[in-house]
């Protein structure tokens, strides 16, 4: 059976967001951090995650969270608590419990599992109308799949600015010396001698960049496989 609201509505017909936002109330430091970091894979989802019963009313006084997941207890008092503030503000948004928390699994508007992250993830986003995250072994296959084309398209954008910037260097260059040296036939003060001196100088720094633009143009091509062509 589909879950429902509190009025009985299906959710699926109530709740089909692009994104949503979460609150998180879990005071185990450890398991926050593995469930925070593995909703957060969840695509649209955004986690906010809090220890005590304190914190999460001063959360849901100012937001409405889409949803609210809650342990049972908490340091300063029951997770049970939680659900009197959302009634007493009518707050909209979902409150779920994991599977383990006896005597608050009538309240709460879906229970999700306590102790599979993985689970709770696919779970959480059936109950908000969110896309799962995908598996890890295939987010790594998409992973490499795009850091490869990646490369290669900063390879080939490499060469093509290598390319274009030498055949105006080189004129650069080959006129800096010209003048250095007709100015220095020509004895001409050495106030006019110094700017085309800086001009020549600079003309070599940027040949240095280029050259190293093209060793990093040969590294990427290695690491993608391919020759160093600009095509």
């Amino acid at each position: 059976m589909a879950d429902c609201d509190r009025s009985g509505t299906p959710l699926a017909t109530t709740f089909a967001p692009a994104s949503a936002s979460l609150l998180l109330v879990e005071p185990d430091e450890a398991r926050a951090e593995a469930l925070v970091g593995r909703l957060g894979a969840t695509p649209g989802l955004r986690v906010t995650r809090c220890a005590t019963l304190a914190a999460a009313r001063a959360h849901l006084s100012g937001t409405d969270f889409d949803a609210v997941l809650t342990a049972p207890h908490l340091p300063d008092g029951d997770g049970e608590a939680l659900f009197d503030l959302r009634d007493a503000l009518r707050l909209h948004g979902r409150f779920l419990v994991g599977d383990g928390a006896n005597g608050l699994t009538a309240r709460a508007d879906a229970v999700v599992p306590a102790d599979d992250a993985e689970a709770l993830a696919r779970r959480l986003a059936d109950v908000l109308g969110l896309r799962t995250a995908p598996p890890a072994a295939e987010e790594e296959g998409l992973g490499v799949l795009d850091a490869q084309r990646l490369l290669d398209q900063l390879r080939r954008e490499a060469g093509a600015v290598a390319h274009a910037i030498n055949n105006p260097l080189t004129v650069l260059t080959g006129n800096a010396q010209l003048l250095l040296e007709l100015a220095r036939a020509l004895d001409l003060d050495p106030a006019l001698l110094r700017p085309i001196e800086d001009i020549e100088a600079a003309s070599h720094q940027l040949v240095e960049a280029v050259d190293r633009l093209a060793a990093l143009r040969q590294r990427l091509a290695a690491e993608v496989g391919l020759g160093d062509g600009l095509g």
